[in-house]
C-alpha cells in the first residue's frame, strides 16, 4: 500500500509539473475576478452632466426615420456637429454618467460606425478617464427599477444596439436594455442574472447577429431564453419592423429549439 501511494504522488507531481505553465496564477486570477465584479455595476469615473451640452442637439437623422422626439430627449440623445456623430450617453445602474458613444452619418465606412469618447474627453481634461462599454448595458438604470420597484416578472428584451433597443422602447417595450455588440460580457450577464427575468433575445437577423445570439442563449438558459421570431429574411433588426410587425415578433417568440431549426432548415432571401 506504501509504495502504491508513492507511486500514486510521484504521478500527480508529474502530472502537475506539466500542466503548471497551463495553470492561471491564482493572484491575478483574484485581480481578474474583481475586475469583473458586479460591484461595477457602478463607474469608478462619473462624469458631469453638462458634458451632454456639448452635443445638445436634435438628431434628425432619428427622427427622419421615425423615432420620436420625445424619446430621444427622454434619452438624452443628441448630435455631434463636428464628427457628424449621433451620440449615445451610457450610465452606470444609478443613472451616472459613465461614458458617451458616437455613431457616424453619412460616410459611414470613412468615419468608422461607432465611437467610444474616450480620448475626446481626457483631451477635454479628463486625463485619467477610461471607459470599456462592455462593462454596461445600456438603459440598464431604467430597466433596474421598473423591475424591483414594480414586482415585474415578465421578460426583459436584450437587443444588439442603441436604435433596436429604441425602436423597441418606443413601440411599447420599455424593459428592453442594449448590449452594444453581438457578445455578453461578464458584467452584462452578472446584471441580467441577477434580475433573474426571462430572457428575449432580440439581436440583429444577419450571420454575426445569429452566431451571437446563439451563444447568449446558451449562457443564459437558467433564466428561460427565446427569440424574436422575425420575418423571413436576412439582415433585419428591431428598428426595421413596423410597429405591428415588431408586436408580433415579440408576442410570438420562438423556443431555443424552434429558432436553431428555423436558422438551420429556412433559405434566406
Amino acid at each position: 500500500l506504501l509504495k502504491m501511494l508513492k507511486k500514486s504522488a510521484s504521478y500527480v507531481d508529474q502530472t502537475m509539473e506539466r500542466l503548471r505553465p497551463l495553470l492561471v496564477d491564482p493572484r491575478k486570477a483574484r485581480e481578474r475576478a474583481a475586475k469583473q465584479a458586479p460591484r461595477r455595476f457602478i463607474t469608478s469615473y462619473p462624469l458631469p452632466e453638462k458634458l451632454l451640452g456639448l452635443w445638445e442637439y436634435v438628431p434628425f437623422d432619428l427622427v427622419e426615420a421615425g423615432f420620436s422626439e420625445r424619446v430621444l430627449a427622454d434619452h438624452d440623445i443628441g448630435f455631434d456637429p463636428e464628427l457628424e456623430r449621433i451620440t449615445y450617453p451610457i450610465r452606470d445602474l444609478h443613472g451616472n454618467l459613465a461614458g458617451v458613444s458616437g455613431k457616424a452619418v453619412g460616410n459611414v465606412e470613412a468615419s468608422g460606425k461607432y465611437v467610444v469618447y474616450e480620448r475626446d474627453l481626457q483631451r477635454l481634461g479628463f486625463r485619467d478617464y477610461h471607459f470599456n462599454n462592455r462593462d454596461y448595458c445600456w438603459r440598464w438604470d431604467q430597466v433596474y427599477p421598473l423591475t424591483y420597484n414594480t414586482g415585474y416578472r415578465g421578460p426583459i428584451y436584450v437587443a444588439e444596439g442603441f436604435k433596436a433597443a429604441l425602436w423597441m422602447v418606443q413601440n411599447g417595450f420599455p424593459h428592453t436594455v442594449a448590449l452594444m455588440g453581438t457578445s455578453i460580457s461578464v458584467v452584462q450577464l452578472a446584471f441580467l442574472s441577477r434580475v433573474g427575468c426571462p430572457i428575449v433575445l432580440c439581436l440583429d437577423d444577419d450571420r454575426w447577429g445569429r452566431i451571437g445570439a446563439a451563444r447568449i442563449g446558451r449562457l443564459l438558459r437558467p433564466l428561460g431564453v427565446t427569440y424574436l421570431r422575425y420575418p423571413y429574411s436576412d439582415g433585419l433588426q428591431p428598428d426595421n419592423l413596423t410597429p405591428n410587425e415588431l408586436r408580433e415578433a415579440a408576442e410570438n417568440t420562438m423556443t431555443p429549439i424552434h429558432w436553431r431549426r428555423r436558422n438551420q432548415n429556412e433559405p434566406r432571401k
